[in-house]
């Protein structure tokens, strides 16, 4: 059987707004004792989590390289 794997897609945070929403992150997860997300990079979900089968992965990321190269960059702040 094949080992399926949690995935998702999201558009990363700038450094600078990354910095800030961890801080809010940091905060909330003292507040509530919840650290779940501290384990994910600051994003904004595009697609929620999903599974996938390891060797589906290079595929799913070659479809979405070429998909992306259709559209330009779309500013975040």
């Amino acid at each position: 059987m094949d080992e399926k794997r949690l995935y998702f897609i999201g558009i990363l945070t700038p450094p600078t707004l990354a910095e800030r929403v961890n801080t809010i992150k940091e905060e909330l997860a003292e507040r509530f004792q919840s650290r779940h997300a501290l384990k994910v990079p600051s994003h904004i979900t595009l697609q929620e989590p999903f599974s996938l089968s390891p060797p589906d992965e290079a595929k799913i990321k070659d479809i979405l390289a070429k998909f992306f190269q259709k559209f330009d960059p779309v500013p975040i702040t």
